[in-house]
């Protein structure tokens, strides 16, 4: 990987954050700071293209594969673009197996080179894969593609420009206690979410 090669993806959104990524990565890497534009500039350019062709892959999957002097990571939605990412990352050295910088490996070289053979697919087995805990970053960098509901504007920002998911804590249980009932013998009365409505799932047609 030439260190005047460029990252192809658009200025905003969920491509450009896997653009960041590999950016960052690559930097960590090698110090080799790769030149991120929406368009190729030269056919003689090496570029990292990020690309998303509608049933190119099943689900959130990804395929990365190398053509000609570029190396593209195409997808059927654009979260499967960050998870490519992250693919030829590992496919470079890196390991994610927990929060940074502890739980990454990312190992140094002076250059930086991928097969011409290179052709990775990856198609979910499950198509919804919720985590227990963690930050919406690092849910999509372990290969999760749901996020608990967030109040706060700027966290719901984040969540959707990972392309992430939703749900809402509880397991629905508001849907499942519709009634509350008094040990008195009072009659039942409607259970009132007024002020919690967080608690409600987002579609109340679940």
């Amino acid at each position: 990987m030439a260190s005047q090669a460029s990252i192809i993806a658009p200025n905003e959104g969920t491509l450009a954050y896997a653009a960041s990524e590999l950016q960052r990565y690559v930097q960590q890497m090698s110090n080799a700071e790769l030149p991120i534009a929406e368009k190729k500039t030269s056919s003689k350019e090496s570029c990292i293209v990020f690309h998303v062709s509608t049933g190119s892959v099943k689900h959130d999957g990804y395929v990365v594969y190398v053509r000609g002097d570029d190396v593209i990571i195409e997808a059927s939605e654009e979260r499967g673009c960050i998870y490519g990412a992250y693919a030829l990352l590992e496919q470079l050295g890196c390991r994610f197996y927990g929060p940074e910088p502890l739980g990454e490996i990312v190992p140094k070289y002076g250059t930086l080179t991928l097969p011409k053979t290179l052709n990775i697919i990856c198609e979910p087995v499950f198509i919804n894969r919720i985590p227990s805990s963690g930050t919406p970053e690092q849910q999509i960098k372990w290969g999760f593609n749901f996020m608990p509901y967030i109040s706060i504007c700027e966290g719901q920002q984040r969540v959707k420009k990972l392309g992430l998911k939703t749900y809402t804590w509880g397991h629905l249980c508001p849907l499942l206690i519709g009634m509350r009932f008094f040990p008195d013998g009072r009659k039942p009365e409607k259970m009132d979410y007024k002020g919690r409505e967080v608690w409600l799932p987002l579609d109340e047609n679940v």
